[in-house]
C-alpha cells in the first residue's frame, strides 16, 4: 500500500528563501498558461511520486499555511494513488500563492534541468495538439489568402503598366563620357 509517511513540515516562511525543486519549477512554470488538469497529467506521466512528496514538502516548510492550507498527509485509496492526491494540493497551493502574488522564488540547479519536461503540459494533450494544430491551419490560410490577394494585385499593377505610353527617345543634354 502506498502511503505518504513523511513528517509534517515546520512553517517557516522568511524572505529571501528559495525553493530549489524540479517538479515545482515546472509546475510554477507551466500554471501561467496550462489547464490544472493537464499539468497533472504531466507531472503524472513524469515525476515519480517520491518527487511529488518532496516537492509538495517544500512548498508546504516555505509557504504560510494560513495562505496554502493546513498540510494534508495523504494515504492510497483504492480509487486514487496518494500522490495524485498530492498533486492536486500543490496545484491549489500554487493557485492559492499567485492569485495573493506571494508566489515562493523557485528555482532549479543546473544538474537538475534534465528531470524537467521538454514538453509544455498542453502539448502532451492529443486534444490540445490537434487544436493547436487546426489553430495553425488556419493562420497558414489566412496568410496564404493575404500572399494571394497580394499577388492578385501586383499583376493588376503590372498589367497597368504595359498598357502606359513608353517614350521611344529620351533627351538627354549631357551625354555622359565614360573614360577609355
Amino acid at each position: 500500500m502506498e502511503e505518504d509517511n513523511d513528517n509534517e513540515p515546520q512553517d517557516n516562511n522568511q524572505a529571501g528563501d528559495y525553493l530549489c525543486d524540479p517538479l515545482l519549477a515546472y509546475m510554477s512554470f507551466a500554471s501561467q498558461s496550462g489547464a490544472s488538469a493537464n499539468i497533472k497529467r504531466a507531472v503524472l506521466g513524469h515525476f515519480t511520486p517520491d518527487m511529488i512528496f518532496k516537492a509538495r514538502d517544500a512548498l508546504w516548510h516555505i509557504c504560510d499555511h494560513d495562505i496554502i492550507g493546513p498540510y494534508k498527509r495523504r494515504n492510497k485509496t483504492p480509487s486514487r494513488p496518494a500522490h495524485d492526491s498530492t498533486i492536486d494540493d500543490i496545484i491549489s497551493a500554487l493557485t492559492k500563492l499567485d492569485a495573493i502574488r506571494c508566489m515562493p522564488t523557485i528555482v532549479i540547479r543546473a544538474d537538475d534541468l534534465a528531470l524537467i519536461p521538454r514538453s509544455h503540459p498542453e502539448e502532451l494533450n492529443d486534444i490540445s495538439l490537434l487544436d493547436r494544430l487546426n489553430r495553425l491551419e488556419a493562420r497558414v490560410t489566412s496568410l496564404q489568402e493575404g500572399l494571394d490577394h497580394t499577388m492578385c494585385e501586383n499583376h493588376n499593377i503590372k498589367d497597368m503598366i504595359s498598357q502606359m505610353p513608353v517614350k521611344s527617345h529620351i533627351l538627354c543634354h549631357h551625354p555622359r563620357k565614360f573614360p577609355p
